[in-house]
Order: structure tokens, then sequence, then C-alpha cells
């Protein structure tokens, strides 16, 4: 009776927990909620096994222990996995990433955007950065008027605190663009997962130093020692006084 008693309470815990959970969106209390049923269903194992010892002699008990083991142990294990993301820190949904992407890119200041990093740290605790690129010959005074109303429209809307750095291109410069149009062309052709940001030129007398970053998905097939070897040779080929430095980064949003 006690056992049956028991069950009855738990089922109604967990219940309770899944509904409250949902409601506030608190991971703990549906965690709560997985351990309520994981009491019920090795509290039922014993109810059988106690039953089942009066008209077999098999080892029902073991046989019992043993699933309800696994069961504890599969059990645990969703339980960490739901939690620890909270308490780490989780990418965001894509949906979330393409709305703040719309959000930024809406002002005409902002020509681009880049290093998109959002952790997830629970219900109305999200933070993130960002780099935006403008036009080097702006106003950077109205210009981070700009951000600064762009960091307050995402809070306002999303709810996430963002930091936003600017990083400065050039658009009107027919060499720059050049080079950087080349670039994109024997990136894409690698990988047309891959992009380029922050492209930067420095000619000299001899040489022309190419500076940009490299945006490299998750799954990519080559290495970025191997996209640097291929990136700078096929440059090197189309002209012979290009050096390259570059930068790699990982898509945190993917």
């Amino acid at each position: 009776a006690v056992l049956l008693l028991s069950i009855g309470i738990k089922l109604w815990m967990a219940h309770f927990n899944t509904f409250l959970g949902k409601r506030v969106h608190s991971s703990v209390m549906l965690a709560t909620a997985k351990d309520s049923r994981s009491d019920v269903i090795a509290t039922s194992a014993t109810v059988i096994a106690l039953f089942s010892s009066f008209v077999t002699h098999l080892p029902v008990d073991g046989i019992m222990g043993i699933a309800v083991s696994l069961f504890i142990l599969k059990t645990g294990f969703d339980i960490i996995r739901d939690t620890v993301g909270d308490l780490l820190g989780r990418p965001a949904d894509a949906e979330t990433v393409q709305q703040l992407k719309e959000l930024v890119l809406r002002h005409k200041a902002i020509e681009g955007i880049h290093d998109l990093m959002i952790h997830n740290y629970g219900p109305g605790k999200m933070m993130g950065s960002c780099h935006v690129e403008v036009r080097s010959n702006a106003d950077f005074v109205a210009i981070h008027e700009v951000v600064d109303k762009i960091e307050r429209e995402i809070y306002d809307k999303m709810q996430i605190m963002m930091t936003i750095h600017m990083d400065p291109i050039e658009l009107d410069n027919l060499q720059v663009q050049k080079y950087k149009i080349r670039t994109e062309k024997i990136v894409s052709s690698l990988d047309q997962n891959l992009s380029i940001h922050d492209f930067r030129l420095v000619s000299g007398k001899e040489t022309n130093r190419l500076i940009f970053d490299v945006l490299v998905p998750f799954g990519c097939q080559y290495t970025t020692e191997e996209l640097k070897e291929m990136i700078t040779a096929e440059l090197q080929h189309q002209d012979k006084t290009c050096q390259t430095v570059i930068t790699f980064d990982l898509d945190y949003t993917a």
C-alpha cells in the first residue's frame, strides 16, 4: 500500500513539475519531473517483482533491478544533457540568429556582419557579440550612435545583451575591390560555404599584401593550413606580387 501510494504521489509531482517547468521555461524543473518519473518506474518494478515472487521462482527482482538501473542511467544522462547547456551556455537557434542579422543589416550604415556569437544562459539571459562592417570614410561619431541604437533595439525586441564592434572597410578603392573580388572567387571555388571579411590591402613597391579573415563552417573538408596554402598559391599564380595574412574564424552560429 505504501509503495502504491508513493507511486501516486510521484506521478503527481512529475505532472506538477512538468507543467510549471514548461510554463516558466525552467530546465531544472523539467529535470526534476524526469527524476520523479524515474522513481515511479523504479517503484513500479519493485511492486511487479514483489507480486511475481508469489507465482514464479524466477529471479524477477534481479531482472527488474538490472532494467531499472539501465533506465536510471539513461535518465541521468538526459538530465545532464538538458541542464548542462544552460550552465555552460548553448548556441542560439537558427531563427534567432537570422532575426538578429536582419535587425542589424536593416540600417543603411551597416555594410555587413560577421563574427556573430550568441550564448543562451536560460530565459531572459542571452548575451552576444558581433562585428559590423562600415565605410572607412564615414562619420564614426554618427556610426557609433547607429551602433548604440542597434544594441538597444536588439535588447528591446529580442532581450539579447549585444556588444557590437565596428570594422572599417574600403568600398571606393578600385584596387582594393579588384583584389577582394579575386579573393572571394578563389575562396568560394574551394567551398561555397566559405566567406571572407575584414579585407584590407597594403601595397608596396613590389608586393601587395592581402589581409583578411576567412569564416570556416563546421564540417569543412579542408584544414586551415590546407586552405591557407591553396588560397595563397592561387593568388600568387594570378599575381606574383600577392602576399597573404589570413585569419581563420569558426562559425559559432552554425
